[in-house]
Parts: structure tokens; C-alpha cells; sequence
């Protein structure tokens, strides 16, 4: 299912010691750290991912440190590569506080099939904005890369869009009640052309290939995420890359237990 429209985002392979039992099972936050992301290093968050893409479990940790440019960042790892698109998107980038936002910096790397992967790099995107208001945008980030495919350039234009939607006052998750949630969602808009003679075709238009919802509870986390991979293109095309002509595919990250230190 990965060579289709999974968009897989490049993770670390680490290591870390979590209970083992599989209930709701969570520690209370200490003093300090109160945001709706806590970043008090050896806090995780386990989650079940069930979906028609993948299948499994994550383990997403705050490990250490780390500084880019003039700012100190809390690296975020994986117990082990994960499977769905939140704990993807986190894993071995920097995330801080900035006010009432959290930020992430660092890159991913997506693919639409394994033949043509791209990396978006990201300098304080903005994934979570306390004081947002309903549909809000937070971040808008816009890119073009250039890859070779079979002696022929693929230019692959896109668009990342985090934006705050309307609060949530209860979910439901794995049997345990959460109130009182803020819900980010986030979207990939992707163009595929290509050039010959030094003119530039078309050759998938602008289209939505993702749609995910986080759903944040304070002095938690992300306690659920739910995803959307879609995309249509020409059947000659996906003949050539080797891939379906449309797909539809939904993925949800339900949290299992936290602890935060």
C-alpha cells in the first residue's frame, strides 16, 4: 500500500523503554510543562493505527535537544518506523513552544509512488495555535522540486496548509472521554508536470491528496488523528509509474497511553 498514495514521511529508527500494558493507563504532568503538546523530554505517546493503509502501533517520545539556528528545539523519535502520518510527521524533527503556538522545523520526504519522492522543508511551521480562531490559517508553506524519472523531469509542485478548526467539546477515544479538544487540520495539495524542449506540460493537475485532523486535549497531546490519502491521474500515467489511477485510502491514530514527565 506504500507505493500508492501513502505518504510515508522519512523517521529515525530508536529506541525506547515504554510499559507494556495496552490500556488508557496515563501519569499526570508534573509542574512546568502545561501546553497542549508537552515537551518535557521522556514524555510519549503510544497509539493503535488502524486503516486501510497500514496496520500496527507507535511509540513517539521526546528524546533530547536540539538547536537550529538561534532557537533550542525538543527533538521528537519512534520506538520504531512508524505508520501513521502524525507520529510520521514528528519523528527526528525539532518542535518548540513559540507563545501560545507550537512549531516544528526540519523535512519530510513524500512520495505519490516510491518512483518519485520529494522533501518539503519546513522552518517553524506552525502545527498548533492555542488562541486560533475557527478556520484560521496558520501556516502556508508553497514549493517546487525537481526529480528524474526514467530520463525525464517530474517537477512536483505543492502546498501545505495547517489551519485551526472548530473546538471540540468531547471525544471518545479507545473507552476513555476527553474534553474540551482543539483540532488542527492539516492538507498537501500536489501538481505534477514535466518538460521536453524546454516547455513545460501539465501532467496531474492540482488536486488534495491529503487531509488529516489532530485533535489536542491541554496537558496531553494529541489524543486522536484521523487522515485521508486521495489522488486521481491519468491511466496512462499511472501505467507508466506503476501505480492505481485513483485511491482512496483513511487512516486513524487512536491514543493508547501517554506519560508525561
Amino acid at each position: 500500500m506504500k507505493k500508492t498514495i501513502y505518504l510515508l514521511f522519512i523517521a529515525a529508527l530508536c529506541a525506547v523503554s515504554c510499559s507494556s500494558n495496552d490500556d488508557n493507563t496515563a501519569t499526570s504532568p508534573a509542574t512546568g510543562d502545561t501546553s497542549y503538546l508537552p515537551l518535557t523530554r521522556g514524555s510519549y505517546w503510544v497509539y493503535d493505527v488502524p486503516g486501510s493503509i497500514e496496520n500496527g502501533r507507535d511509540s513517539l517520545y521526546v528524546a533530547n535537544d536540539t538547536i537550529i539556528g538561534a532557537n533550542t528545539y525538543k527533538k521528537f523519535k519512534t520506538k520504531d518506523t512508524p505508520f501513521g502520518f502524525y507520529s510520521s510527521a514528528l519523528s527526528n524533527n525539532g518542535v518548540r513552544k513559540d507563545g501560545d503556538k507550537i512549531v516544528v522545523t526540519g523535512s519530510t520526504t513524500l512520495s505519490i509512488s516510491e518512483a518519485v519522492p520529494f522533501t518539503i522543508g519546513v522552518s517553524d511551521l506552525v502545527i498548533f495555535k492555542e488562541s486560533a480562531t475557527n478556520n484560521e490559517v496558520l501556516s502556508n508553506v508553497t514549493g517546487s522540486v525537481t526529480q528524474n524519472y526514467n530520463g525525464f523531469p517530474v517537477i512536483v509542485n505543492y502546498t501545505l496548509t495547517t489551519t485551526a478548526k472548530q473546538d471540540v467539546a468531547s471525544l471518545v477515544v479507545n473507552n476513555q472521554t476527553y474534553t474540551n479538544l482543539k483540532a488542527i487540520e492539516t492538507t498537501i495539495y500536489v501538481a505534477l508536470s514535466t518538460t521536453l524542449g524546454g516547455v513545460t506540460f501539465p501532467v496531474v493537475g492540482n488536486q488534495k491528496v491529503v487531509t488529516s485532523t489532530q485533535y489536542y486535549v491541554q496537558n496531553i497531546g494529541v489524543v486522536k488523528t484521523v487522515t485521508d490519502f486521495q489522488y486521481q491521474v491519468p491511466q496512462e500515467i499511472a501505467t507508466q509509474f506503476g501505480i492505481s489511477a485513483s485511491s482512496a485510502q483513511h487512516q486513524e491514530e487512536l491514543l493508547v497511553r501517554y506519560n508525561i514527565e
